[in-house]
């Protein structure tokens, strides 16, 4: 009985990654990855989606080495999530499997992790420079959030947010 049930369960995940949502969510995400690689040179940490019944979510979390900078990361995870929207809402086979069509920056997470050169997350050296030594910036929920790691022990402080919107307005009058 066990066997079989472990079956059961070997074939619904083969089953899963055969079907159309997965192929089209695969198309999505490895052009996406060799877009920000290509522009930024970053490289994938971390990918997911929400789907109880329909993708509710798309994750997609980015690494590079840092520390990062507020006005070019607002650049960078604006581009990325205009892109990864844009590969999202472009892709017919997914359309039917998406819980809200189009999907908006309240469906996608973006992160970009700054990294020191031995692996581990950017560590501020001076906080009071806290806009040039970002260690995350995320997008989530169409919030994004600038985030310094200033206690090797404990959790990261957030410094700073603003909505989507808030920040493409920033973005376009610093050009």
């Amino acid at each position: 009985m066990v066997g079989l049930t472990y079956m059961m369960f070997l074939l619904s995940i083969f089953t899963w990654f055969q079907s159309e949502p997965n192929k089209s969510y695969n198309q999505i995400l490895n052009s996406h990855i060799k877009y920000a690689k290509k522009k930024y040179n970053l490289k994938l940490s971390s990918y997911g989606m929400g789907y109880p019944k329909k993708i509710t979510k798309i994750s997609v979390g980015f690494e590079t080495y840092g520390p990062g900078n507020l006005n070019k990361s607002r650049k960078i995870i604006l581009d990325l999530s205009n892109d990864l929207l844009k590969r999202i809402n472009n892709q017919v086979g997914i359309k039917p499997y998406l819980q809200d069509v189009p999907f908006t920056e309240k469906n996608i997470e973006v992160s970009i992790l700054y990294v020191e050169n031995n692996g581990r997350v950017w560590f501020i050296k001076n906080e009071n420079n806290w806009k040039n030594e970002l260690a995350i910036v995320a997008l989530s929920n169409g919030i994004i959030r600038y985030v310094i790691n200033n206690n090797r022990r404990g959790p990261a402080k957030e410094m700073y947010e603003e909505t989507f919107e808030e920040a493409l307005k920033k973005a376009s009058e610093s050009n």
